[in-house]
């Protein structure tokens, strides 16, 4: 009896499906919406491949730290509209100057999912870049860049999780790590693309979806802005303090898949070459020649070097200025980003969207859940709002 990981700790990185030949392993929904796989018995000839390619079923070798970085791009137009600093599309860049393919999560707007690609030009990083709050789908991108490798290098940009599940997929190919750059990212949960696609469908109420974004520039890349452009232009925006569902669902961590409350890759030790996030601590353990404040909001990135090889790309983007970099003491990262230190930890509200869920659907069970914080947190918004101005007025 084929036994793979358990609910509480299955990242739904599809490589026990890809890993099947002969098909038994299909991704199934359950009462939360979230994908998990299923073997169908009846296909099932118990050779084990799903097994040896699940990443959470082995153990994965980790790198501690060896340097950190405030860094941004010096493309000016890259740095406004990109999540952060700019950072993952410098990588992308230096991948252009090599002549190397590199992956990206794009949305798919008529399915409203999000999706792993391999990139190969400077469209794609358009495609690529800002951040998406959801479950993002591996599908065959193992596979596909197990392909590439046999042309040249190629860099997979992923959540550590997905990291970790391409690392163990290549090493079931015995294919070279040689072969594969990694970048992951610092990663708070992942909930189900049930919750997105719901929660757009009924409160933006559009005939068509043209974009969705969770850092809007036009609000300044440090904040974090849910905005979706629809029918022709028209644009739906809510900030992280307003009565938005999805908002607080993803930032009070009530609506994750269940591994990521006790996510093994949330720690100082990374699972890629190199890893990208936002600089919480920035400026809080040495002093920054500079205004910390004024760089954070035109964008700032974190960098945590892990390995030498990942030491020579990031000095390759110094070198070919395509990155602007200001070395930081380790702990300005590792003190003040959670996520480097333990998983998210279940908000007061996750009992009661576990019960409520599988009956009532998001939009239902958020509205009963954040009754009260749906009233507070806009209230919070307007005095910060009204505190930051007068602060500039003096």
């Amino acid at each position: 009896m084929i036994t793979l990981a358990s609910k509480k700790n299955c990242t739904g990185c599809m490589n026990c499906m890809n890993s099947c030949n002969t098909g038994a392993v299909s991704m199934t929904k359950d009462s939360l919406d979230n994908l998990y796989p299923q073997i169908n018995s009846s296909k099932c000839i118990e050779c084990g491949s799903c097994v040896r390619a699940c990443p959470e079923l082995s153990q994965a070798n980790l790198n501690s730290p060896i340097k950190c970085y405030a860094a941004y791009s010096t493309d000016n137009n890259i740095r406004w509209f990109s999540a952060s600093g700019g950072g993952i599309s410098s990588v992308y860049k230096l991948c252009l100057l090599k002549g190397y393919p590199f992956t990206g999560v794009q949305f798919d707007i008529d399915t409203m999912t999000a999706n792993h690609h391999i990139g190969f030009g400077e469209e794609d990083i358009e495609k690529f870049r800002n951040s998406k709050y959801t479950y993002s789908f591996m599908n065959s991108i193992c596979m596909d860049i197990l392909e590439q490798t046999k042309k040249q290098i190629i860099c997979f940009v992923g959540l550590p999780c997905q990291v970790a599940a391409l690392k163990r997929f290549a090493a079931t190919h015995h294919i070279d790590n040689n072969r594969l750059f990694f970048v992951d990212l610092i990663c708070h949960g992942v909930p189900s693309h049930e919750y997105l696609k719901e929660h757009i469908k009924k409160t933006v109420h559009a005939k068509s979806i043209e974009a969705i974004t969770f850092r809007d520039s036009d609000y300044m890349t440090s904040k974090f802005v849910l905005s979706v452009k629809h029918d022709g232009g028209k644009k739906y925006s809510k900030f992280v303090e307003s009565d938005d569902n999805y908002q607080i669902g993803y930032h009070n961590a009530t609506i994750y898949r269940p591994n990521c409350y006790q996510c093994q890759y949330a720690k100082a030790e990374r699972v890629g070459d190199i890893t990208f996030g936002d600089f919480s601590g920035f400026g809080k353990i040495a002093p920054f020649e500079g205004n910390v404040q004024n760089e954070k909001s035109q964008g700032i990135s974190c960098i945590i070097v892990n390995t030498q090889r990942g030491q020579e790309w990031v000095n390759e983007m110094i070198d070919n200025n395509l990155l602007k970099c200001f070395e930081r003491p380790l702990d300005e990262a590792l003190r003040y980003e959670q996520q480097l230190n333990r998983p998210s930890l279940k908000s007061e509200y996750r009992a009661g969207f576990e019960q409520l869920y599988p009956k009532n659907g998001f939009t239902a069970t958020c509205n009963k859940i954040f009754k009260k914080e749906k009233i507070i947190r806009p209230v919070k918004h307007v005095i910060k709002r009204c505190a930051k101005f007068v602060l500039r007025r003096k």
